[in-house]
């Protein structure tokens, strides 16, 4: 065995062994546990981008003016409104509009509701709880 001051690193068959001390596996499991998050947020973001293409293809596809047309866009608004906010805020108006003609309450909420999320991401809080309370008020 060869001796480092107070530690003894055993000698292997190829040259001088690495011990690992607690410390030093704590550290490898953190980096191990962060290129795993690392790993899985790139997955979602990438799955997240999918899902909004194949919803945005659908609705382009779809012709009717009903209910399902009303929770497309309102679905596609949700899924991009922490990436594309803006475009989240054009898709959570046409719902709204389209919700009125239709009638649809619990579609005209889901609107009014991502409207209100979109303007306290902006930080316009007044807006948002005026957005808020009108989605509460309809459902």
């Amino acid at each position: 065995m060869l001796s480092l001051g107070s530690h003894f690193i055993p000698k292997t068959k190829f040259g001088i062994g690495f011990k690992l001390y607690k410390d030093d596996k704590k550290m490898y499991k953190t980096i191990f546990l962060f290129i795993i998050i690392a790993a899985g947020i790139h997955l979602t973001s990438f799955s997240q981008i999918n899902k909004v293409d194949s919803l945005e293809n659908l609705l382009k596809n779809y012709k009717k003016i009903d209910t399902t047309r009303v929770n497309m866009l309102n679905e596609i608004a949700f899924q991009i409104l922490n990436s594309d906010v803006d475009k989240s805020l054009h898709y959570a108006k046409q719902g709204d509009s389209l919700s009125n003609v239709l009638e649809y309450k619990n579609g005209k909420a889901r609107s009014q509701q991502l409207i209100g999320t979109y303007y306290y991401n902006k930080q316009d809080f007044g807006q948002a709880l005026t957005y808020f309370e009108t989605a509460l008020n309809v459902s």
